[in-house]
């Protein structure tokens, strides 16, 4: 949560304030999301989705120039280990959004 947290205010884009999260209860699972108002660049969307190591956002330098690109990597891992998925969609109308879930019976 912590990285998605960094993540969205770092990268939220110029004059955003605004980080929205929500945790919605469902039968098996919580579903977490966190939203900002900034944009993957589409020539690196698929990439990101990927969750890949050392994977970074286009334009990340000049943003947060210090970074090794393991943070995605790893939420993707711990959300996993512990069951659940995790996933983002990426466009100009609704902006970015990370979703992960979190099953409620532990493993």
């Amino acid at each position: 949560m912590e990285n998605l947290l960094k993540n969205a205010i770092d990268y939220s884009g110029e004059n955003n304030e605004v980080i929205k999260v929500s945790i919605k209860d469902r039968t098996n699972d919580y579903l977490i999301s966190v939203h900002n108002n900034g944009i993957i660049d589409k020539s690196i969307l698929n990439e990101v989705k990927k969750f890949d190591k050392f994977s970074r956002g286009h334009d990340s330098q000049k943003t947060e120039p210090v970074g090794s690109g393991l943070g995605l990597y790893i939420t993707k891992k711990i959300v996993e280990a512990s069951g659940g998925t995790i996933w983002l969609e990426s466009n100009a109308k609704s902006r970015t959004t990370f979703y992960f879930t979190i099953n409620k019976k532990v493993r």
